[in-house]
């Protein structure tokens, strides 16, 4: 389960990949993340996702695949 300040990674279909630090849910069932640029959290972007569009989770080793069954 993701949980506010995680940075991950999500791919929308036929969109690029974006790196988000985690925010929290919403009431439409989709989660909120401000956008990473350059390494530094741009706290005016924000980035709306499934967690079905989550591909890995930032680690301090460096991104970590993720399969749906985890989250």
């Amino acid at each position: 389960m993701l949980k506010p300040g995680m940075r991950v990674t999500f791919q929308r279909p036929r969109r690029k990949e974006v790196e988000v630090e985690v925010r929290g849910p919403d009431p439409r069932g989709f989660w909120i993340g401000f956008k990473v640029e350059n390494g530094r959290v741009n706290r005016t972007h924000l980035r709306t996702f499934k967690l079905e569009h989550v591909t890995a989770i930032m680690t301090e080793d460096g991104p970590r695949c993720v399969f749906r069954e985890v989250l």
